[in-house]
């Protein structure tokens, strides 16, 4: 496949994967886990994958992104 333009590809299975390996090393030691969603602007797909993974909560320091 050949892109015209850089792009970010996530693999979501290997990202879910290592946030449920991260709350889950976290939560065993009592820290809150936030996942800033600036770097990908809050897309939809993904944020919806992320809160299944059981972290405590989003933070992003665009108004815009947090409304979606």
């Amino acid at each position: 496949m050949i892109y015209l333009y850089p792009q970010v590809v996530i693999n979501i299975n290997k990202y879910k994967q290592n946030i449920k390996y991260l709350v889950d090393k976290c939560t065993r030691r009592g820290v809150k886990v936030w996942i800033v969603t600036k770097s990908f602007c809050a897309y939809p797909d993904i944020v919806k994958h992320i809160v299944d993974c059981g972290i405590d909560g989003l933070a992003d320091s665009r108004i815009q992104n947090l409304k979606k």
